[in-house]
């Protein structure tokens, strides 16, 4: 099965966002709640809509990026 390549019809408007830009060199990258809470009370100052970007490098020429919109969802715990 050969995977096919997507264009993104989505263009991300960086204006309406409170972003947080991350870019590392290791295999992998941690994201704890205290840069969750962080930009969350930021975007909430700024009033626009949190936004997260990483960047992990594959090699010298690639990188992947993620980017996600923060949310937070209300839960109950069953006791």
């Amino acid at each position: 099965m050969t995977l096919k390549r997507k264009k993104c019809t989505k263009d991300v408007k960086f204006e309406d966002y409170c972003t947080l830009f991350v870019m590392s060199d290791k295999k992998e990258y941690r994201i704890s709640q205290t840069k969750l809470e962080g930009l969350w009370n930021q975007s909430l100052n700024a009033n626009k809509r949190p936004l997260i970007v990483v960047g992990i490098r594959r090699n010298e020429n690639e990188v992947f990026m993620l980017t996600a919109e923060v949310k937070l969802e209300k839960q109950r715990r069953k006791t």
